[in-house]
């Protein structure tokens, strides 16, 4: 985590982001050219059992500007790959 002076703070996650869950990023970093795929984004915030108001307004803002799908990850929540990867668990 890093901070700069006005005291934002800035998560760095390399491969794999741990938390009650781990989502691995390495097999699905080339579904977007500037960051994570929308689905790998979202449950980042969504397994979060101590949400932050920033964490919610993300969440729904997520869920308000992408549609929910099963076929890619262009622009979409895949649902297929939550299933899959919650199932793991």
């Amino acid at each position: 985590m890093f901070f700069d002076k006005d005291n934002c703070d800035i998560d760095v996650f390399i491969d794999k982001f741990r938390m009650n869950h781990v989502i691995d990023f390495r097999e699905r970093l080339h579904l977007d050219s500037l960051t994570i795929p929308l689905t790998a984004l979202f449950l980042t915030k969504v397994q979060n059992t101590k949400l932050a108001a920033k964490d919610v307004t993300d969440t729904i803002a997520l869920l308000e500007d992408h549609a929910l799908g099963y076929a890619d990850d262009q622009e979409v929540l895949n649902l297929s790959y939550i299933a899959e990867l919650c199932s793991d668990d």
